[in-house]
């Protein structure tokens, strides 16, 4: 398990009244653990968890300077929620002031960039499991959010309002994603892929992974769909639900997919450590290595020029379309278990199952 070494002021002795809080939230993270922990291990999203943190706390900013322009600083750190509210999922709002992220107790919660909570949050207090997925719409009016014990998708107004409840999987949800024209959604789980009109209606169910279906995302023009699993496949499919091609490649399982915003290539990530690039008739065009863990996660930047990538290792990676590796960025204390780059793609959003949120900004 991994632990975030206190800081320690003056002398550098920790207090009684320190000694015994931080055994009291070392306990706290143990029951959590103890819950969570299956589910966590099974789905490959999150491994060990680390000690969390109570309070909202800024950082130094860093530098991460790479053999090309992909440069970051880390503008802003903070730690968001009660003990033990692990982060699972996180995105940006399509006007990219407001971050959404999803945790381990069932609730959806609202951020400025600064790290102020916005007031009218937290949305999905009723959903009863870990919230593995969060997804604006793209006119930034919906958030969808897709959970585990309850194994439904719930759809809300930024006010906090739950517009609908979609209910037909019979399993852990694992992903959700806006087609690009806000009409429809798509899930992903344990029971496999099902693609939802914004009106709660269940439109067709996609089948054909052998194994429970980690993430799924829709092509730029929004005509096809991409799903990662733990079979190690990666499919492509049309939105009538007939598949297109099978990805063969990886050697365990997968758990992220991302088309590039022109459309012309897909990301994928998983177990065996590496990213791989593939054209849409499933041709492997590269295979990225260098993390020393899982690939949680694979985004594309907005421009296309950019792919990241966090890791079990606890950093985040920033290659460019070649497959060459630019930039390592450090900082997060444990696993970063979700990403996203702004609309503009001049910032980074990471999170951490140590309940930290990191902003890196593009110098």
């Amino acid at each position: 398990m991994a632990i975030i070494s206190l800081t320690m002021m003056g002398c550098g002795s920790l207090t009684q009244k320190e000694a015994q809080h931080s055994q009291n939230k070392q306990i706290a993270l143990t029951q959590v653990e103890s819950t969570l922990n299956q589910e966590i291990v099974q789905t490959g999203k999150i491994g060990e968890q680390p000690v969390g943190k109570n309070d909202v706390g800024k950082s130094s900013k860093k530098d991460f300077t790479s053999n090309s322009s992909a440069t970051f600083r880390e503008r802003n750190s903070f730690y968001v929620g009660s003990f033990g509210s692990l982060i699972r999922s996180i995105a940006f709002s399509p006007d990219g002031k407001t971050i959404a992220f999803g945790d381990s107790v069932g609730r959806i919660r609202l951020w400025d960039l600064r790290g102020n909570e916005i007031a009218k949050s937290p949305l999905g207090s009723d959903h009863r499991g870990a919230v593995f997925s969060v997804s604006f719409s793209p006119d930034g009016n919906i958030i969808a959010s897709g959970s585990s014990s309850d194994m439904t998708i719930k759809l809300w107004d930024t006010n906090g309002n739950n517009l609908s409840t979609l209910s037909g999987h019979q399993g852990t949800i694992y992903s959700v994603s806006f087609s690009p024209d806000g009409n429809t959604l798509a899930s992903a789980g344990r029971d496999g892929i099902k693609l939802w009109s914004t009106n709660g209606t269940e439109l067709a169910t996609l089948t054909g992974h052998q194994d429970w279906v980690s993430e799924v995302s829709f092509s730029p023009d929004g005509n096809t769909l991409v799903s990662a699993s733990k079979d190690k496949t990666v499919k492509l499919w049309n939105i009538n639900g007939t598949e297109l091609a099978t990805f063969n490649g990886h050697e365990d399982w997968v758990g992220s997919v991302s088309f590039s915003p022109d459309g012309t290539t897909i990301a994928s990530s998983g177990k065996d450590k590496t990213i791989k690039l593939w054209s849409t008739n499933g041709t492997e065009l590269a295979t990225l290595t260098g993390h020393g863990g899982t690939v949680l996660v694979v985004r594309f930047s907005p421009d296309g020029n950019l792919i990241a990538s966090s890791s079990t290792d606890n950093t985040i990676k920033l290659w460019n379309r070649n497959g060459n590796e630019l930039a390592t960025l450090t900082g997060h204390e444990s696993q970063v278990a979700s990403l996203d780059f702004s609309p503009d793609g001049n910032t980074l959003v990471s999170a951490s199952t140590d309940g930290g949120i990191k902003l890196w900004e593009r110098d």
